[in-house]
């Protein structure tokens, strides 16, 4: 007699990646857009849409075996966007994120001047 119910076997999974091995490369005409794919894929194997970004249409390799982990953030990529634009279409397109400010500072106490 089973006290439990018994589960199904599981098959594939249908949870996405947790972690995502990438190649990055830079466009020659604006180093602040890049290409993303999986590691060791050759960019030149993937069919782009004809309305991909034209300073895409020529670049170099930037970084190699770049490791990311969803909910991890990494300097300069959306990691996310890079997850699900990898999922749908084989690579992401994409520019470096970074967000920078100034604070003014606010003097407190001392002698006003």
């Amino acid at each position: 007699m089973r006290i439990f119910p018994q589960l199904p076997d599981e098959g594939p999974s249908d949870k996405p990646p947790e972690t995502l091995d990438i190649d990055l490369y830079r466009s020659s005409v604006d180093r602040t857009k890049l290409l993303s794919v999986p590691a060791g894929k050759n960019p030149l194997e993937i069919t782009y849409p004809s309305n991909l970004d034209p300073d895409l249409h020529n670049v170099r390799p930037y970084k190699q075996n770049v490791h990311l982990e969803r909910g991890q953030p990494a300097l300069g990529l959306d990691v996310e966007d890079i997850f699900q634009q990898i999922s749908a279409r084989g690579y992401a397109a994409h520019a470096l994120k970074v967000d920078t400010g100034i604070s003014m500072g606010v003097r407190l106490g001392g002698p006003e001047t």
